[in-house]
């Protein structure tokens, strides 16, 4: 999908209404299809999830339906960017309602507090954004990421590449060697087809019964059962507590619009960013040469402020504060990044 710039008093700032798979952060290709009067676009980094995605959207699914399909589908097709075992966050806006709010649901440590395995919280937060923004039916969605893994998908070259580049830590593990590698002992290339029996049965019951059945079910229990096996901490009690939670999410007023961020240390960052480079036109009266600088900066400042500013976010946007961090902003340290970046 294609942003459309627009601009405020200060900055160009692009905003759009996308659905965006967790985690992603690109769209695979150039082309683009217009299906009769539809209006709306996904981005994912997988283009096999990306088409599963627009193909809800074509049929009248919302925004969070597409999600829901893109993302279980990456969860075969490009597991190395949104695999079952991770977690996430989604910044959801409702039109209809007039609501905007972001769900939260992060991979936490075990209880035991052990390893630097986290517990899987992606199907339970894909199931909390369906049942409170989705229109189409649950199994639905997560029939098109079952039929891959049950019969098997070539290879895309985004998922090519991630074998190739983390080959020789995937081959000391037997399961995906088993998965990725070819009889020689080579990682699959594009185009070879990857089958995921086992991924496809899980992926079934999550489609029949719900995520339940993985948290606190007969799925829940083997998985935490295999993951000790391979010497994980993760336990059924480790399962059963993750819970997604919608929160309020940061609000950053740019210009004439109003930025949304996920209510996480991370965006605080980049939303104190984007406070700081709009606040007294410090980014758009900069030349091209200290902006990149004031990037930089800034955006230590912007680290340091966030983490002060954890439990009250509305301190980011506070004039004062916004310039004393200007203030303590030089210029003339610019002037290395000139000499680095100045056309020969």
């Amino acid at each position: 999908m294609s942003w459309k710039p627009q601009k405020t008093k200060h900055l160009k700032i692009r905003l759009g209404a996308v659905a965006i798979a967790l985690m992603t952060a690109g769209c695979a290709g150039q082309n683009v299809q217009n299906i009769g009067q539809f209006n709306g676009g996904i981005i994912a980094d997988e283009p096999r999830a990306a088409l599963v995605g627009r193909d809800v959207l074509a049929a009248g699914g919302s925004a969070a339906d597409a999600v829901v399909a893109t993302y279980f589908t990456m969860a075969v097709t490009y597991p190395s960017g949104a695999g079952l075992g991770g977690g996430g966050q989604c910044v959801v806006h409702s039109f209809d309602q007039k609501r905007t709010e972001a769900l939260v649901f992060h991979a936490a440590a075990p209880i035991s507090g052990a390893g630097t395995v986290a517990v899987p919280a992606n199907a339970r937060g894909m199931f909390a954004l369906h049942a409170r923004y989705g229109i189409s039916d649950w199994s639905d969605l997560l029939r098109p990421a079952e039929a891959m893994a049950r019969d098997g998908h070539p290879a895309s070259r985004a998922f090519a590449r991630q074998l190739a580049a983390h080959g020789v830590t995937l081959s000391e593990n037997p399961e995906a060697r088993e998965l990725f590698f070819d009889a020689s002992g080579l990682p699959l290339g594009e185009g070879q087809v990857i089958r995921q029996v086992e991924l496809a049965s899980l992926l079934s019951a999550i489609r029949v019964r719900g995520p339940g059945d993985f948290y606190s079910g007969g799925s829940g229990q083997r998985f935490a059962e295999a993951s000790q096996q391979l010497g994980l901490p993760i336990t059924s009690a480790d399962l059963r507590r993750t819970r997604p939670a919608f929160q309020p999410t940061i609000q950053i007023p740019i210009g004439e619009d109003l930025l949304h961020f996920a209510p996480t240390a991370g965006s605080a960052v980049a939303g104190h960013l984007w406070a700081l480079l709009d606040h007294r036109d410090s980014y758009a009266d900069a030349s091209r040469v200290e902006q990149a600088h004031l990037i930089t900066e800034l955006g230590r400042s912007a680290r340091q402020a966030a983490s002060a500013s954890i439990a009250d976010y509305t301190t980011l946007t506070e004039s004062s504060r916004l310039d004393r961090v200007l203030a303590s902003y030089d210029p003339a340290s610019a002037a290395v990044s000139a000499a680095a970046t100045a056309p020969a």
